[in-house]
């Protein structure tokens, strides 16, 4: 069976994890959206390909992250069809398997099967021409990056019930577990003295390798990734999603930490998402809350957008730097391998390869640096990926100087 999982338009509605991502690859609980689709399609058959259908400019990018899949190929096979912003259970992907309509939400195609090849320069115009005749499915869709703070609570529940965990695990004989039942702890994770699990609220799972230091204080729902370091003393609040390889302390509520990410000192982080391969210095706050405690607009895409939420922090891209003592503004919208430092707190917007409020980033210098970040996670920076960053760079930084 073909499986085609593709991007839609709106992609760059998830800014500043698009610039560099595409919206199938976002987190949302315990594993990214793209992996809760292959884990339900591995259940149904035994026999499949992933074919992956993204902006021109993204594919060599996501070929490379994913060898195993077909990015953009010249002729997209018949088979069914799934939109990467969606969120998929068993029983629809089974449901759209057995019908032979195309099915879309609030004017957004979700998935179709295809009899027909499609060539890859076709597509969108396909996709927008098959909207005229759908049939309306309900369905979580994620038309902006913060419609996944109150999706994922939802789909964290479901996670939990299906996470292996075999209690191998090491921990001092201080630890406080408050419903015990809604923790699921992983193999080779060290729990230290003094700390509280508490899933009063919510399930609680720590992943494989992690490790909780001294006195930290985790209420659920929380997921806390593989090889994850949580610091001592740290207060880690509802609805908290912080991916593999990750360090992280200080008061963090309702937030999404996508991966290899650190904030390890104090500070608070509310109602936000962080890219991969941050680094937000000490005693860096964000504000998620308006002082009139009116509904949050955020400046995106050079339009101002009204998310018709009260709580909204910081949104932060990959390779971006936060110097220590760091105020963002409530909706902050950082872009991406920015270095922070002498921000003014009435910025909601900061470009791409920011230095500081007046100039941009050295090429070299950020190449230079995000290889040392990634060595000490012994992780390779690809040829695909500095190719991207110095394309990236070439069209937001040199052609605006010229």
């Amino acid at each position: 069976m073909n499986i085609v999982i593709f991007e839609d338009e709106n992609f760059d509605n998830f800014y500043p994890f698009s610039i560099n991502h595409s919206p199938f690859e976002i987190r949302i609980g315990t594993n990214k959206n793209l992996d809760r689709i292959l884990n339900i399609v591995k259940t149904l058959f035994d026999n499949y390909h992933i074919y992956l259908i993204v902006r021109s400019e993204l594919a060599d990018l996501i070929e490379e992250r994913y060898p195993d899949f077909s990015v953009n190929p010249k002729k997209i096979p018949k088979g069914l069809y799934l939109n990467g912003s969606a969120i998929y259970s068993h029983e629809l992907i089974n449901f759209f398997l057995s019908e032979e309509f195309k099915y879309s939400n609030n004017n957004n195609l979700i998935a179709f099967k295809n009899h027909d090849d499609i060539m890859v320069e076709d597509f969108y115009s396909f996709v927008a021409k098959s909207l005229s005749v759908t049939k309306n499915v309900e369905i979580d869709y994620l038309n902006y990056i913060w419609d996944l703070f109150p999706i994922v609570e939802k789909e964290m529940l479901l996670d939990f019930d299906t996470f292996y965990s075999s209690h191998d695990y090491y921990n001092h004989i201080s630890l406080i577990k408050v419903n015990d039942d809604k923790i699921a702890i992983s193999d080779n994770v060290q729990i230290n003295a003094g700390v509280i699990l508490d899933a009063s609220n919510g399930p609680i799972i720590i992943d494989q390798d992690a490790i909780i230091n001294n006195g930290a204080i985790i209420e659920g729902p929380v997921y806390i990734g593989k090889k994850t370091v949580i610091s001592s003393g740290s207060k880690i609040r509802s609805n908290t999603y912080i991916g593999d390889s990750c360090k992280v302390g200080g008061e963090v509520s309702n937030s999404i930490f996508q991966g290899y990410s650190n904030k390890v000192h104090d500070g608070f982080l509310g109602h936000s998402f962080i890219g991969e391969w941050v680094n937000i210095g000490a005693g860096t706050n964000t504000s998620n809350l308006k002082n009139n405690y009116g509904l949050i607009n955020i400046s995106l895409n050079n339009k101002i957008i009204p998310t018709n939420h009260q709580f909204l922090g910081s949104f932060i891209g990959d390779y971006t730097r936060v110097a220590i003592g760091t105020n963002f503004n409530t909706g902050a919208c950082i872009g991406f391998a920015a270095n922070i430092f002498n921000y003014d707190i009435s910025q909601k917007h900061i470009d791409s390869f920011s230095w500081g409020n007046t100039d941009f980033v050295d090429l070299d210098k950020l190449i230079s640096t995000i290889k040392i970040m990634k060595e000490r996670r012994k992780v390779d920076l690809h040829e695909q990926e500095k190719k991207y960053i110095k394309n990236l760079y070439n069209k937001l930084v040199i052609k605006n100087k010229i």
